[in-house]
């Protein structure tokens, strides 16, 4: 397998979601927007922004403002406040030490999703993006993973892995592509997921999750050094406590406890 790794942007390398209600705040209150316009923003780009969005936002709310001038200033805010999730830098510099090729795939407008790599750094470690806003097509579309192939100079039939938090676009976009997946999970995805066990036990029992039925390797297993982005993987999580037995009543297989007679008996 080659040593090739595609990953999601937002939500995956970048918080995109802190960055996006300082950005909107600032954006708000510079062109002192009703709380009205504010909230229909905010609403409009919870998952996603284009500049299509502030055409409608100025359409609504009769703003003077052009759209162009909206989303340009949008980009730069967003560009200023994304910051990287933990260890994400280091973790891409030792990929590349290791002699490996990465790419991102991402669904977004081109200009804004580059912007954000180049705010954060990001964009020094990737050897080529791929864009949904560049072929006006989205993950899970192989076509999207065959562009981040070609950008990074390598072929999708050398095989590789895609890393990411979205179970549909990333993990079931990197499965139809024919690469293995490792699937970020966000904690509310987690609590979807999580069966009614006791928390303890199930931590530390890897088959239990039931995205690795699927063919999948969650972000809590530990893959192979030798074919697997190993500098990505997370620590192992620590041992299980041991356990006390059970003292109340007989073991199985152990000997009976003799009763003692009665007083007066015998």
């Amino acid at each position: 397998m080659a040593r090739l790794v595609f990953f999601d942007l937002d939500g995956t390398l970048a918080d995109r979601q802190a960055a996006l209600s300082d950005a909107l705040t600032c954006l708000c209150r510079s062109h002192a927007f009703s709380p009205d316009a504010e909230q229909w923003l905010r609403a409009a780009l919870v998952d996603r922004a284009t500049a299509s969005d502030f055409a409608r936002l100025r359409k609504c709310f009769g703003l003077e403002v052009s759209a162009a001038y909206l989303w340009q200033e949008y980009v730069d805010l967003m560009a200023a406040a994304v910051t990287c999730r933990p260890g994400v830098l280091e973790g891409l510099a030792r990929l590349r030490a290791a002699a490996w090729t990465i790419g991102v795939i991402t669904n977004g407008a081109g200009d804004i999703q580059r912007a954000k790599l180049a705010g954060t750094g990001l964009a020094d470690l990737v050897d080529g993006v791929a864009a949904s806003g560049d072929l006006e097509i989205r993950k899970p579309d192989r076509r999207l993973f065959e562009l981040g192939a070609t950008r990074c100079g390598v072929s999708l039939a050398a095989g590789g892995w895609m890393v990411g938090d979205n179970p549909t676009g990333d993990i079931g976009g990197g499965q139809r592509a024919g690469l293995r997946t490792i699937w970020v999970r966000r904690p509310t995805l987690a609590r979807r997921t999580r069966r009614p066990a006791p928390r303890r036990r199930r931590r530390h029992r890897r088959h239990h999750h039931p995205a690795q039925r699927d063919g999948v390797t969650p972000w809590t297993s530990r893959p192979s050094a030798s074919s697997t982005p190993a500098a990505w993987a997370p620590p192992s999580p620590p041992a299980p406590r041991p356990t006390r037995p059970r003292s109340c009543g007989a073991r199985t297989g152990a000997a009976p406890r003799p009763r003692s007679a009665p007083p007066g008996s015998g």
